[in-house]
């Protein structure tokens, strides 16, 4: 549906309507990544539970698919969320760097999750470089 929705944006002529309407799109994920990141604020440890991952993963992949069909429309949002994906990326890898230091990476569920969290990041951010 967002992809789909995100074809229709891409056709609009006018700049400030299509930014609303990337912004309207995304609302509700944006929401709801916000909340992921408040309660990490006050817990660090949500981020890494499982069903925290699958939504923060699900939210990046709406994300990459409004990015595949709006290409440059993208930017204006992509600039709003784009220091909090670099810091769930970081936050990752030093996880999954750790868990491999400690040779806990058989016995951690949370790894396999986590790498894909990261690969969608660098996704989304592939996909609109590549429609830029």
């Amino acid at each position: 549906m967002y992809e789909s929705v995100g074809w229709m944006i891409s056709e609009e002529r006018d700049a400030s309507k299509q930014d609303l309407y990337v912004n309207n799109l995304l609302s509700y994920a944006h929401v709801e990544f916000q909340q992921q990141l408040s309660s990490a604020n006050a817990n660090l440890n949500e981020l890494f539970q499982h069903q925290n991952i699958k939504a923060i993963d699900h939210i990046v992949k709406i994300n990459q698919r409004v990015a595949e069909s709006t290409g440059f429309i993208y930017l204006n949002y992509l600039k709003n969320i784009f220091a909090d994906l670099l810091k769930l990326y970081n936050l990752y890898s030093q996880q999954i760097s750790n868990c491999c230091v400690q040779n806990q990476a058989h016995s951690y569920p949370m790894l396999k999750p986590m790498k894909a969290v990261r690969r969608d990041i660098l996704k989304l951010i592939q996909t609109y470089i590549l429609k830029e």
